[in-house]
């Protein structure tokens, strides 16, 4: 029997954001993004969990496809994987601050 659902949850709903998207997002198991929104664990819904949540909201259709296929296609974890603004693969063109 299911129960009711949490705030969180339905927030995430309301904004079109799936279990799976945000299981791809994470990098966690669909089962792990389920008991994370239901509050399975004392410590209650995670942060990370809930920022997703917030940053969907806000976000346009095409920021929210562009996030997803940049985490899909980075999904090794380097950080040299990421273009600039002038198409450079690594570090940002910007200066430094100080």
């Amino acid at each position: 029997m299911m129960g009711t659902k949490t705030p969180w949850q339905r927030r995430a709903i309301a904004a079109g954001l799936v279990q799976r998207t945000l299981a791809i997002l994470t990098g966690h198991d669909v089962t792990t993004i389920s008991r994370q929104l239901r509050g399975y664990w004392q410590s209650g819904i995670p942060k990370h969990i809930r920022s997703m949540i917030i940053a969907w909201e806000i976000m346009k259709p095409d920021q929210r496809k562009e996030w997803l296929t940049r985490v899909e296609s980075e999904a090794d974890g380097g950080a040299d994987s990421t273009e600039n603004d002038d198409g450079q693969s690594g570090q940002s063109g910007r200066p430094a601050k100080g």
